[in-house]
């Protein structure tokens, strides 16, 4: 996946611009990726753009597999993705938030 590999090389070189051009244009190939959601979220957060991040965030977690959790290779995603989540809200809010997609 070209797009892919160049919204990850564009966010590495912190042309956020470039890299969520790209982060859309894998999103409107598949939208169900989660961690193409997740990239997306802390691409716009480095923006300051909190709202939209939490929101790419959200979206990021409901599209995790719960089934795979218990699995190390899902593991790291499922904690990042809710870490990242989690931070952009106030105390307790990340439970209620998230709570339905855990």
């Amino acid at each position: 996946m070209a797009a892919y590999k160049a919204a990850v090389a564009a966010h590495q070189q912190h042309d956020l611009d470039t890299a969520l051009k790209k982060y859309q244009e894998v999103l409107r190939m598949n939208p169900n990726i989660a961690a193409v959601h997740n990239n997306v979220g802390v691409a716009l957060e480095v923006q300051g753009q909190a709202e939209e991040a939490l929101a790419s965030y959200i979206t990021a977690a409901e599209l995790l597999d719960p089934d795979c959790f218990p699995f190390p290779e899902c593991a790291e995603e499922h904690a990042v993705i809710f870490y990242n989540a989690a931070r952009l809200l106030p105390t307790g809010a990340a439970a209620r938030a998230l709570g339905h997609v855990l």
